[in-house]
């Protein structure tokens, strides 16, 4: 007896923080009476025990059941070490049918529509995700408590591993370092106004209206989308180039400049395109120094023309 006390209690203290935490919330999942204690491990152990008729054996073997369902360290880690991985996780799982209301997997059953599904957003609220600490707690509490096979757990898992690793390596964020002030605010406006993310993705955390995690948050939710990758390459490359528009159209304004659309002669035009070929600047250059060479000339003329009229004067005054 005293043995199987031992052991209960070895089984409970080889659980990490984060683990006994979970283990806790599944207690409350399964409507176990909680025995409040200050001490965590000896909360887990009170109330497992309490909760099996102080029954040791019973106790481990209910205990070893809950532990067998929980995912393995690697895969906590590798959401845990991840902002970005861990908010795509996030959202791939608030956005999908992965898990039936039996509890069972199904999000590879060639996606069907299965009415009955657990909806994650039930058991974590996306407007409460203000931080990846939140995300990684409600995540892996949510896929540690659901009674699917922990085979099946990490199935899941691994096909986010891997869709996250290629979709990274085949689109690249890596411009999202660029210095610029307007690139947070825009990016998660772009975002916000999207009709592929609204289709896609409708439920984001609240981490994603944060201008300082954008690095973070654009990158995941991207990633997550379940397109294809020629639909995700044309979405990136309309990405780019708009924001590409939106600097030049901040460049022009800054430098007080307008855009003008002329219409011009053929021929004019030719010339135009030869004369920048020649001087190696844009046409939009050589127009503006063909003006400014104009308006000194018409200066110049100007000015010859006034001088005339003032030597007119000085004749009629001296013949006066």
């Amino acid at each position: 007896m005293k043995n199987d006390e031992n052991n209960l209690k070895n089984e409970i203290s080889n659980l990490n923080e984060q683990q006994k935490q979970h283990m806790i919330n599944m207690f409350k999942k399964y409507n176990y009476h909680i025995v409040i204690t200050d001490n965590i491990n000896e909360r887990i152990l009170n109330t497992i025990l309490y909760n099996n008729e102080n029954n040791t054996e019973y106790a481990i073997i209910k205990l070893k059941e809950f532990i067998n369902i929980m995912i393995d360290r690697p895969y906590r880690e590798s959401i845990i070490q991840d902002r970005t991985f861990s908010i795509f996780c996030y959202v791939h799982i608030a956005n999908n049918k992965v898990f039936s209301s039996d509890e069972r997997l199904i999000f590879f059953n060639d996606r069907h529509p299965i009415r009955n599904i657990i909806n994650f957003r039930g058991f974590s609220s996306p407007s409460k995700m203000s931080n990846t600490d939140k995300i990684n707690h409600d995540l892996i509490d949510f896929i540690n408590i659901i009674e699917c096979s922990k085979t099946q757990k990490h199935r899941y898992l691994d096909y986010l591993q891997t869709k996250y690793n290629q979709s990274k390596k085949d689109h690249s964020f890596s411009w999202l370092s660029e210095n610029n002030k307007d690139l947070p605010q825009w990016s998660i406006d772009y975002f916000e106004k999207n009709k592929v993310i609204e289709k896609e993705l409708r439920h984001l955390p609240i981490l994603f209206n944060n201008k300082e995690a954008f690095r973070f948050t654009i990158p995941a939710i991207f990633h997550a989308m379940e397109i294809s990758d020629a639909e995700k390459k044309l979405f990136l490359i309309t990405m780019k180039k708009a924001w590409g528009q939106k600097k030049y159209r901040t460049k022009i304004k800054n430098e007080k400049k307008i855009t003008l659309n002329l219409v011009v002669d053929e021929e004019i035009d030719k010339r135009l395109k030869r004369l920048s070929k020649e001087f190696d600047v844009p046409v939009n250059k050589i127009v503006s120094m063909m003006t400014i060479y104009l308006a000194d000339k018409y200066t110049e003329i100007k000015a010859l023309e006034e001088k005339k009229k003032n030597n007119k004067r000085k004749q009629l005054q001296n013949l006066m």
